[in-house]
């Protein structure tokens, strides 16, 4: 309990302590659903080059191909899913749809004893979900078609900048927390190389799965509070993910590496390669046109004017 935060001194000079005793609460800090903080963890909403991207696998030999191999499958879980709750048509039952209908199986099954989805077998549950996979998968990473994976660009953006601050204040940020969407998880998977090092990482990630990036040093000093923050030199970095809430973070080499612990700088330099770090560059690659963009446009009209 840190007393400077717990308390606040008034005007007389007197102390007021927190309710429940001086209880701490986390700082959440939210923005807006038009504010360009947006991109950091859904670099894919309002982008029209994903969109685009995403809609070429869509349009594939392969998703063609998928949606009519898995036809009369999606269409036995009809009677599943048209019992007024979801509004689903005949039409809807296709492979396009994978995740929803995997999705809304799940959760029925999870948290509705009366639903009929729990007469889904196990079998067919992990059917939908392998189909799930690779349709989200499909549209969110390629490794010819990098827009796809614009959300992992922009989170990769927000990783780095989080620890360059850590870095840079000498260790004052010492824990950031973003949470964000199953896609974004399969973009980064993707672009990180992960995909080529298990084909655990092509599926969606379970509730609850966790990335973490753990920056440290192997000095002298390590573990001593008291220590001088370590020299750029020292600093390593590793990245850890647990697939759900069973089990415990688990390291994995990133960028194709044999080794999981790696130096800051070159971190550093991978995540700059792959990462957007500003909004005015996610305006321009995704071409959006959302209201914030304006200000990181270039305006000619003024420049003409004054030719005038």
């Amino acid at each position: 309990l840190d007393p400077e935060i717990a308390s606040q001194t008034l005007s007389n000079g007197s102390q007021s302590q927190a309710p429940l005793d001086g209880y701490q609460y986390v700082r959440l800090h939210s923005i807006s659903d038009n504010s360009p903080d947006t991109i950091w963890i859904k670099g894919d909403d309002a982008c029209p080059k994903y969109v685009k991207a995403s809609k070429a696998f869509m349009d594939s030999e392969v998703f063609a191909q998928r949606t009519e191999d898995t036809k009369e499958f999606y269409e036995g879980f009809y009677d599943v899913l048209s019992d007024g709750v979801y509004n689903l048509k005949p039409e809807n039952m296709t492979y396009e749809n994978a995740y929803n209908i995997f999705d809304l199986v799940n959760v029925a099954r999870i948290h509705n004893a009366t639903s009929p989805a729990r007469n889904v077998s196990e079998e067919d549950l992990l059917q939908l979900r392998t189909l799930a996979d690779s349709a989200e998968l499909g549209q969110n990473w390629n490794a010819s078609d990098k827009a796809r994976a614009i959300g992992a660009e922009t989170l990769s953006g927000a990783v780095l900048a989080q620890l360059n601050e850590t870095v840079s204040s000498g260790g004052k940020l010492k824990f950031s927390l973003l949470a964000g969407s199953y896609d974004t998880f399969l973009a980064f998977f993707g672009a990180m190389g992960l995909v080529d090092l298990s084909r655990n990482f092509t599926g969606l990630p379970e509730y609850a799965g966790t990335m973490a990036f753990e920056l440290f040093s192997e000095g002298e000093n390590d573990g001593d509070a008291d220590a001088d923050f370590p020299s750029d030199a020292d600093l390593r970095v590793r990245w850890l993910f647990k697939n759900g809430t069973d089990g415990e973070l688990t390291s994995y080499p990133l960028f194709g590496n044999d080794d999981d612990v790696m130096s800051w700088d070159d971190f550093k330099s991978e995540m700059e390669e792959r990462g957007i770090s500003d909004v005015g560059t996610w305006c321009d690659i995704c071409s959006a046109t959302e209201s914030f963009c304006a200000a990181y446009n270039e305006d000619d009209s003024s420049d003409g004017n004054e030719a005038k």
